[in-house]
């Protein structure tokens, strides 16, 4: 209905700037992003006659939306410098923090203040409440976890259920836990309470449980069936089991070929897993043999469904460059990056492009021993990405294994209090699979930096994550384990 609204009004009058901006805002929040971004450029070229602060909204609105979050995030900061009542702009602040501050070393806790100052102003401001309640979760605070839901639910009723399910299982509520899942079973579907489950409660196997229940219905798309066992994939290997993600791919590569080759390709060049040489060269085989093809993104369909449409191409050339250099093969790794990068298309794939060129530079220095070169290729990558390119459906838009890389070659290099930052921006962020070696690597930082009480929380959360993970990479948790004793002997 708003959409409808602010159409008559801009067909009254086609330079009402602040018209062509609620369109924008409105059509976003109903997934329509050709018809967000085109109002979003119509409102920036007839904006310019606006008084400050309204021109300053969208000129933050137009970064943060196409792609520019560095820029998006200083201007809401000069807005809310300036206008300290905005709650539109601590709102945005709170959005851009969330959802991209990790690509500068941000943890979600980060989102906590500008959604906390946007609830101030407007108590019942639904989406700020609904983001605290994942902050709170991530975090470990029960009580205000508890407190938060409670006051959402009251303002936007009991069809809230995403964050009932995130409640009940940060909580440990086991009655709601039965009901969350009965609801599951009646809708035939969990919508984005196995995310917010996993993401936020940080429980990887309740959120196991509930995609099983509808992961395979009949009454369910290819689509939808194939980013149910991806998600299930890298619940999996959070958990440290690659061969149950194996699984998981297998079952996918009978729904979306090409997207099970991709993920697989990307899960097998995690550094953690340390993968066979052999495995890694057939897969780079495979990736060779593979002739993408766009599939145009259908309307109608779910956002998780064929993430991929129209990057296939770009991804193909990534995982080529990424396999050639954990193999070691530098020449061939770097031919890719330059014809990745060369890549055409629309804007969001181009850039999509230039970024993994720079993260398959990155790799070939880290494989020289260069880390001051990886870091330097990763600082030419801004991790730019749209609505085309949500990172919370796909593992390749969130850019996880480039933020890990980040964080290993700060590591590496001594700079530790930098790398706990990005360890800690990983470690919140929803790839998932890269959280457990993101905890166990904070755990040897404070460690060696004599901050024993917060080294032994890192060592038993990923303990917790691990508990049940593949022979191979039991020694991991053993020496752990081993680590975790000796902090507890010494208090």
């Amino acid at each position: 209905g708003a959409i409808q609204a602010l159409q008559r009004a801009v067909e009254a009058d086609s330079a009402f700037a602040l018209a062509h901006y609620r369109l924008t805002t409105a059509a976003w929040w109903a997934e329509r992003h050709s018809l967000a971004d085109a109002a979003l450029e119509r409102a920036l070229r007839h904006g310019a006659g606006l008084a400050e602060h309204d021109r300053l909204l969208i000129q933050a609105a137009h970064a943060f939306r196409r792609g520019s979050h560095a820029e998006g995030e200083r201007l809401y900061r000069q807005i809310v410098a300036a206008y300290p009542d905005d709650v539109e702009a601590w709102y945005e602040l709170g959005e851009v923090v969330l959802h991209t501050g990790a690509f500068r070393g941000q943890s979600l806790s980060d989102a906590r203040e500008p959604f906390e100052r946007a609830v101030a102003l407007d108590p019942q401001h639904m989406a700020a409440l609904t983001h605290l309640t994942n902050v709170a979760a991530a975090e470990g605070k029960k009580a205000e976890l508890d407190s938060l839901t409670r006051r959402v639910l009251a303002i936007g009723g009991q069809e809230q259920w995403e964050l009932r399910a995130q409640a009940a299982f940060a909580l440990a509520d086991t009655a709601e836990q039965a009901r969350v899942l009965a609801e599951i079973r009646r809708r035939g579907d969990g919508g984005i309470a196995p995310f917010y489950v996993a993401w936020s409660a940080g429980d990887f196997d309740g959120a196991r449980r509930m995609i099983r229940l509808y992961v395979d219905r009949p009454t369910r798309s290819p689509g939808e069936r194939a980013a149910s066992h991806i998600l299930l994939a890298r619940l999996e290997l959070a958990s440290g089991r690659w061969r149950a993600a194996q699984a998981e791919l297998d079952a996918t590569s009978a729904l979306d070929s090409q997207t099970a080759l991709e993920v697989r390709a990307l899960l097998a060049a995690s550094p953690f897993l340390d993968r066979p040489r052999v495995e890694l060269a057939r897969l780079r085989d495979a990736l060779l043999s593979w002739q993408p093809r766009a599939v145009p993104r259908d309307p109608s369909a779910r956002p998780e469904e064929n993430p991929h449409g129209s990057v296939h191409a770009h991804l193909r050339l990534y995982l080529l460059g990424l396999l050639n250099a954990r193999l070691g093969e530098d020449a061939p790794a770097l031919r890719y990056a330059s014809e990745v990068e060369a890549l055409g298309g629309p804007t969001a794939a181009r850039l999509f492009g230039r970024d993994l060129a720079q993260a398959i530079r990155a790799e070939v220095a880290r494989g020289r021993g260069d880390a001051e070169g990886a870091l330097a290729a990763l600082d030419q990558a801004p991790f730019w990405t749209h609505e085309e390119l949500d990172e919370r459906y796909s593992i390749f838009f969130a850019h996880g294994h480039e933020l890990l890389l980040r964080a290993d070659l700060l590591f590496q290099l001594g700079r530790l209090e930098e790398a706990l930052r990005w360890y800690a921006a990983v470690g919140g962020h929803n790839p998932l699979i890269y959280r457990a070696p993101s905890h166990l690597r904070r755990a040897e930082i404070y460690e060696r930096l004599g901050q024993p009480q917060r080294a032994a929380e890192h060592y038993a959360r990923f303990i917790e994550l691990w508990q049940e993970c593949d022979p191979e990479l039991r020694p991991l948790v053993e020496n752990a384990e081993r680590r975790l004793a000796v902090l507890a002997r010494e208090r």
